[in-house]
């Protein structure tokens, strides 16, 4: 026992860990657009994953732009919703757990979520931002991140994970579809320019 802490590392996650990076080095960085045949479609057809449907255009989520498409994430606008700015940072392919991201899913992520923090916090002049990863609700289990600008009045009862409130809306009482249009093209025209700056 002595012998394998004084190496460090115990033989055992040495090997666990020689594995995973065996199977994620053979992992292939493929350009994905939005088309469901980069979704696990046996899992897609056990759970019916909207986000899948969303992905491929078959049954889009949103009714804005796509504000991000890049090479593993798209980024859309939340809906029905009550607020605005509810960003939504979609994998493009079918995982369930954040264990099963690669390191560049990973780097992309990261990079996204600092640039798009800032961009809500300059245009929207929120508080501050959630970001959240569940991915438990029915039809939902692919991994996505919320990030959501808490604005500066947000009342006690919606503030955390009760922010969700926002979200679990009829379409009569959330933001008009013309008004999420107009937003997700504004805000994609801005993180493009936040690119080069």
């Amino acid at each position: 026992m002595a012998e394998l802490h004084s190496r460090g590392i115990c033989p055992i996650l040495r090997t666990c860990h020689a594995n995973e990076n065996e199977r994620l080095s053979q992992v292939s960085p493929t350009r994905i657009t939005h088309d469901a045949r980069y979704c696990n479609p046996t899992k897609m057809a056990s759970m019916e994953c909207l986000i899948c449907q969303s992905i491929s255009g078959e049954k889009r989520i949103s009714p804005g732009p796509t504000i991000y498409n890049g090479k593993f994430w798209l980024v859309e606008h939340a809906y029905p919703c009550k607020l605005k700015g509810w960003l939504v940072l979609v994998l493009k392919r079918h995982v369930e757990a954040l264990h099963e991201l690669t390191r560049d899913e990973f780097l992309e992520l990261a990079d996204l979520q600092h640039k798009l923090a800032r961009l809500l916090f300059q245009e929207l002049d929120c508080e501050k931002e959630y970001s959240v990863c569940l991915a438990e609700a029915e039809h939902f289990h692919h991994i996505h991140f919320h990030l959501v600008p808490k604005p500066k009045n947000l009342p006690d009862e919606l503030k955390a994970t009760r922010i969700f409130a926002m979200l679990q809306v009829e379409e009569k009482d959330a933001i008009p579809p013309d008004e999420i249009r107009k937003l997700c093209h504004y805000l994609r025209t801005r993180f493009e320019q936040m690119g080069h700056d």
